[in-house]
């Protein structure tokens, strides 16, 4: 029984190790994405490295994981693109890009990992991505009404904890832009 859990275990590492390198290339892939999505009119994107990740910031419980200058064919900065993790989501993190123009306008925000209730918070990339969009405001507050403001958000029906919890990454994001 040692012997074959012995190697099983060997063979798990083995396969976790060969398989290592495409995963991250993947991540890489789909991070891109999710930057080119929230700021379009942007040519090019550069990590800033000197950034620490900071977690909790502010009285949002959220992580911002990276942050990137977008720029034009000049090299000229337009705005940043955050990616962020809000911990508050119904049933674990929710992880998304978001874009911040120099002028403070959102250019939007890209949900990459959501694990939401399905029919209900799984809607937020369809529900409330398009919410966020151009939108210059200091910070965002979510109503289970008609939004009627700029800066209100429409919730999402029986997944507010997923609407607050995209709502408060965004703000986190803002506060820190």
């Amino acid at each position: 029984l040692f012997l074959i859990l012995f190697f099983a275990v060997v063979l798990l590492v083995l396969l976790h190790e060969t398989t290592k390198e495409q995963r991250e290339k993947q991540e890489e892939i789909s991070r891109n994405e999710a930057i080119t999505k929230v700021f379009d009119t942007a040519t090019s994107f550069k990590r800033l490295d000197s950034v620490e990740i900071i977690t909790g910031y502010g009285e949002y419980y959220c992580t911002i994981n990276e942050i990137f200058t977008a720029q034009d064919t000049a090299g000229n900065s337009l705005g940043y693109v955050f990616i962020i993790t809000s911990h508050e989501g119904y049933m674990g993190d929710i992880t998304f890009s978001l874009g911040i123009a120099m002028d403070g306008t959102t250019k939007g925000i890209f949900i990459t990992s959501i694990k939401e209730t399905p029919g209900m918070g799984m809607l937020a990339a369809e529900v409330l991505q398009p919410q966020f969009k151009d939108k210059l405001v200091e910070m965002f507050s979510y109503t289970k009404t008609p939004a009627v403001y700029d800066n209100q958000i429409d919730a999402i029906s029986g997944a507010t904890t997923t609407t607050n919890a995209i709502t408060n990454g965004v703000n986190a994001g803002l506060s820190y832009f």
